[in-house]
């Protein structure tokens, strides 16, 4: 079974985009190009990227609505 990753969002405090990720991800996109397509359908610039640090045991992505990190809302 492959673990839910750890999601750090951009910009934080946009709770519909939240829910557009957990959306993705409960519908099996578990992996980052899948979870981007997915998004992509409502939000045309979000980007997803793996982050890989040495000896990191759970997965983290970086889910930019935008596609880069903006100012909160």
């Amino acid at each position: 079974m492959v673990a839910k990753p750890v999601i750090i969002r951009n910009p934080p405090g946009d709770r519909a985009f939240q829910h557009a990720i957990e959306e993705a991800l409960d519908g099996g996109a578990l992996e980052p190009d899948a979870a981007q397509e997915r998004l992509r359908e409502r939000y045309p610039q979000a980007v997803v990227r793996r982050r890989e640090l040495a000896d990191e045991t759970m997965p983290v992505w970086y889910v930019y609505r935008e596609g880069r990190w903006v100012p909160g809302d």
